[in-house]
């Protein structure tokens, strides 16, 4: 059994909900917030025993019950092969030889969206007020990676924070702290077809450059810590630069942010208020 409040401050309350292919998550709300509130999608890093239910080193109280109490509406959930739904990632190419769990993956945020913006989901009480057009997704480690491949491909998601999320493909490399691409095909067992270029990184048909691209021009951050032994820093920073263009072609260069600390992989208290004092600059300007 998981307790989804022991974390629990002040001014937050959960309210269980469902949606897509019976994906169960909950909402994380202020009810003492009245007005539409905008809404964060939470992507939990590779956390299989427990999910998004936070368990790795919690500071003070867990992003969710953070951000619901600043009066944002916080919409978690264990993605495939985690937590709750652990042995679905077990079972999953038996049930879907043709698919990928990254597919899925960004599939059930699609699912998430299409339950924030036409309702399509059940939930325990009445849904407390949101902004359908204010609606970011912000992901940490696997998190970030599903997180900026779902803003990619749904324009609906109004921004991104993707924090430790990738190192290019195209140049991880096994001798790499990272392992390698290995991790991704063989590890994980996130994108099996990524394991026929194990041997021919140059020829992978695209990297996170291009992801990015279709971030643009919305608000995206990405997060890299300087000491980050799952991605190459230089690596990702050329990455960031060679995608900004895209953000300078369009008129709004700083709608992407690069914060490069002097820190390790993780995501503590101080990472957390990173990102809400991001969102609140965000949350200022006029929607796009």
């Amino acid at each position: 059994m998981m307790s989804h409040d022991r974390w629990q401050i002040p001014n937050t309350a959960r309210m269980p909900v469902s949606f897509g292919e019976n994906v169960r998550g909950n909402l994380y709300f202020n009810p003492n917030v009245k007005t539409a509130a905008p809404v964060v999608i939470w992507l939990h890093p590779f956390s299989y025993g427990s999910g998004y239910n936070e368990g790795y080193g919690v500071e003070d109280t867990t992003i969710y019950h953070r951000l619901a109490a600043e009066g944002l509406v916080v919409l978690a959930f264990d993605q495939c092969g985690f937590g709750l739904r652990l042995l679905e990632g077990r079972d999953f190419y038996k049930t879907y030889p043709q698919w990928s769990k990254l597919g899925r993956m960004v599939h059930d945020v699609r699912a998430a969206v299409d339950f924030l913006v036409d309702g399509k989901g059940k939930t325990k009480d009445a849904m407390p007020p949101i902004r359908k057009d204010r609606i970011y997704v912000l992901g940490y480690s696997l998190g970030g990676m599903v997180g900026l491949y779902a803003t990619a491909l749904d324009g609906r998601i109004t921004g991104v924070a993707s924090f430790c999320g990738f190192t290019p493909l195209r140049t991880d490399t096994r001798d790499k702290p990272s392992g390698g691409i290995e991790r991704l095909w063989k590890w994980h067992s996130l994108e099996p077809l990524l394991g026929l270029f194990d041997e021919r990184l140059g020829e992978i048909p695209y990297d996170y450059d291009d992801v990015l691209v279709l971030v643009a021009p919305r608000p995206c951050l990405v997060y890299s810590p300087r000491r980050d032994r799952m991605a190459d820093f230089d690596d990702v920073a050329a990455c960031v630069a060679q995608a900004r263009k895209a953000w300078q072609a369009q008129g709004r260069p700083d709608a992407l942010t690069h914060l490069t600390p002097d820190d390790i992989n993780r995501f503590q208290a101080g990472q957390q208020r990173v990102f809400v004092e991001w969102l609140r600059g965000r949350l200022a300007e006029p929607p796009k």
